[in-house]
């Protein structure tokens, strides 16, 4: 906090010139595309994924680097440096022999690495889709959809519109860091299981999962649920919906997804983030 109050102060005392942002082209501000019925799922453990899942989810995505064929979607990593994009894009186009026909995307410049090969494009939530200009962009992209921001409220998401799709469930990546911090925290078995978790100073323990070229993303502490408000994301035309599931065992994946075929409520509120 020191070190950023610092840094603004500095900044404010040399009068440094605001730099203008320039765009060479007009961007509409509403969203042509409309939304449609669909369920998909990110499973970071293909092992985890129960047989309803696949009679419930149209579109199921394990990561690329441990993809098998057993689903039919893919999710590139979230960091893919220069001198790693060959590797991933012979790991694509080999997902694509296995079966894979749908790509989740996390940053623009991923994007050419699936149309190349023909594949169908989702946006995910790093693409931070908030309001109706930024869902209008993504059109432009070719991206077939996207999913919006984990911070939008019921409300928010309701006004964009566009062919976007709400996260109703599943802890929410909070980091991506480049040090292996499952192994610093436990030990190499622990974090190639996904077993890894980081504890704050109040005792919270946050899962670390092992991504691609051995980075660790740090998930949350608690899940977003609303299996019990599938009649308020209706009413507000909320009808493509994306899960995320990380730590759950089969039995408890299986479990989530019949809670939102019956809509029942949390059993225990405090473990669990709403949206508002």
């Amino acid at each position: 906090n020191a070190l950023r109050r610092s840094a603004v102060d500095q900044l404010i005392a040399t009068d440094a010139p605001v730099r203008k942002a320039v765009f060479s082209e007009s961007v509409t501000a509403n969203p042509v595309k409309r939304r449609s019925e669909m369920k998909t799922a990110m499973f970071y453990n293909a092992k985890a994924i129960p047989q309803k899942a696949y009679e419930f989810f149209d579109v199921i995505y394990t990561p690329l680097e441990s993809y098998d064929g057993k689903t039919n979607g893919v999710a590139l990593p979230p960091v893919i440096f220069d001198s790693e994009r060959e590797k991933i894009r012979a790991m694509l186009k080999r997902a694509k022999e296995l079966g894979a026909e749908h790509v989740l995307v996390g940053n623009i410049g991923h994007i050419d690495l699936a149309t190349e090969l023909k594949m169908t494009v989702h946006g995910d939530f790093r693409f931070n889709v908030c309001n109706r200009a930024s869902a209008a962009f993504t059109e432009t992209l070719g991206i077939s959809d996207v999913i919006m921001s984990l911070e939008l409220t019921l409300a928010q998401m309701r006004d964009i519109g566009g062919k976007t799709v709400a996260c109703i469930y599943g802890r929410a990546p909070l980091m991506v860091t480049e040090k292996c911090v499952g192994k610093e925290t436990s030990d190499c078995d622990a974090c190639k299981s996904g077993k890894s978790t980081l504890t704050d100073r109040r005792g919270v323990d946050f899962p670390i999962m092992r991504t691609f070229e051995h980075r660790s993303i740090i998930f949350n502490s608690v899940p977003f649920y609303m299996a019990d408000k599938t009649y308020e994301l209706r009413k507000n035309g909320i009808s493509m919906s994306h899960f995320i599931f990380t730590v759950e065992s089969e039995s408890e994946a299986r479990q989530v997804i019949e809670a939102y075929e019956k809509g029942l409520s949390p059993k225990d509120t405090s473990k669990v983030k709403r949206i508002k």
